[in-house]
């Protein structure tokens, strides 16, 4: 059984417009109104990333939106979860994600009989995360950034995944680390410009307040302190961090020759660290 066939992307939406649009939306629900709705919020998302960022020329993304939070239970993600960006598509585990996921991000080629991989990334949002157009806009906003990431500036991406992996106790919150800064401070500015910022400062009032967890809470408090109209800079973020912890790096690099297992390969570290200055 295909699960696609109970489920409409934009793909079909708009045949015309884009037979492969860059993000590709796959929108589930029980209700064609709930469903309806959600696909213009994201079309309205995607429309901003194209009119104001440079796009990859070929790297595509599956962005799938749940209509509850089953998959958050079945990943064991912290109950504040909001949404999730995988890349590379190909060789992740999916067992742990529902057969409509796997026909989505790795259909079965009908010529070859084997797994086709037509995305270079997939973006998830939890059902709860769509509830309401504001929550939605800011994390779907937030996920493509760093697909554009992945996609744009892939040695930033893999120093940023790096230092994620030194556990360093510089390190202590998402927002430590650039990739997430700038994640965060794109998707304030979409939704600001989408809904106006008293809206978006009183959704995040709301979300401080609701204080699903301490590490949410601050997580929102931060972003309530930016400034989206002030320039995110990645590179300039980014290489004073690989300079100063490049001992721990280097280590790294050395676990990772001896260990042909490890979650990153000893020739992507080598020509990341090998780019920066």
């Amino acid at each position: 059984m295909n699960y696609l066939d109970d489920m409409r992307d934009d793909e079909g939406i708009e045949p015309q417009a884009a037979e492969k649009p860059w993000a590709a939306l796959y929108v589930q629900s029980d209700d064609c109104n709930i469903k309806a709705h959600r696909e213009e919020a994201c079309v309205r998302v995607r429309d901003y990333f194209e009119q104001n960022c440079p796009l990859p020329e070929e790297s595509r993304v599956a962005c799938i939106f749940a209509k509850d939070d089953c998959i958050k239970s079945q990943l064991n993600r912290d109950v504040a979860a909001r949404g999730l960006f995988l890349a590379p598509v190909e060789g992740l585990d999916l067992t742990c994600f529902p057969p409509y996921v796997h026909d989505i991000v790795a259909p079965i080629d009908q010529r070859t009989s084997e797994c086709a991989f037509p995305y270079a990334g997939m973006i998830l949002l939890h059902g709860s995360t769509c509830e309401t157009d504001i929550g939605l806009t800011l994390t779907f906003a937030h996920e493509l950034q760093h697909f554009l990431q992945y996609t744009n500036a892939k040695p930033l991406w893999v120093m940023n995944k790096l230092l994620m992996c030194l556990h360093n106790e510089e390190f202590k919150v998402w927002w430590d680390f650039p990739v997430e800064v700038e994640a965060r401070v794109t998707a304030k500015k979409v939704a600001e410009c989408l809904f106006g910022a008293e809206l978006v400062r009183e959704h995040i009032k709301e979300k401080i307040k609701a204080r699903i967890t301490c590490d949410d809470a601050k997580d929102w408090e931060f972003v309530q302190g930016i400034v989206s109209s002030v320039p995110y800079n990645l590179g300039d973020c980014t290489r004073p961090l690989v300079r100063r912890h490049r001992r721990q790096l280097d280590e790294l690099r050395q676990r990772c020759q001896e260990d042909a297992d490890a979650a990153v390969s000893r020739s992507k570290i080598s020509l990341t660290l090998t780019s920066m200055p």
